[in-house]
């Protein structure tokens, strides 16, 4: 098992935990932390007075996972937290984890670190993006082939309509 644990800036979060879902990791642990590297410091106005601060707050995302799909989620956490702009766009740490416990049930192992819901479904169901809401579900295949035969029946009975009224 090997844990990656991304430095990345607050406003990635979204991206970087819907690239991560995408590939089907769905557990991670967030946590707001600050820091600073060559740049040290920065300004922040607050009720109408600025301040200065030595640190900058970032975002740290923590993710055990097996080794198989180590390269996947390194390269959907680049993905996500890549802006393209100077100024750091934060790190990624890889370790080893020897052995993981769940407190509940006391398994051992890799199931231990994974939610029950990424471990029971993955291998039948596809994401499939939510126009009203901006975000991932998942759906069987059979769900989604049931969507796409729904939307060309509309289309052709909407086609069907105006060829009758037109004549």
């Amino acid at each position: 098992m090997k844990r990656i644990a991304a430095i990345i800036r607050p406003f990635k979060l979204d991206d970087v935990s819907d690239a991560l879902a995408g590939i089907g990791i769905r557990g991670m642990t967030v946590t707001e932390v600050s820091g600073f590297e060559q740049s040290k410091g920065h300004f922040q106005i607050y009720r109408d007075h600025a301040y200065a601060s030595d640190y900058i707050p970032r975002i740290k995302i923590e993710v055990v996972i097996s080794d198989e799909r180590l390269e996947d989620a390194l390269a959907a956490v680049i993905r996500g937290a890549r802006t393209g702009k100077t100024g750091g766009d934060g790190k990624i740490f890889v370790t080893e984890v020897s052995e993981g416990i769940r407190i509940r049930t006391g398994k051992r192992g890799m199931t231990s670190a994974i939610p029950l819901s990424t471990v029971r479904f993955r291998h039948h169901e596809r994401p499939v993006s939510d126009r009203r809401s901006d975000r991932r579900r998942f759906y069987s295949r059979r769900d989604i082939l049931a969507m796409v035969q729904n939307r060309r029946n509309r289309q052709s009975s909407s086609a069907r309509k105006g060829q009758k009224g037109g004549v």
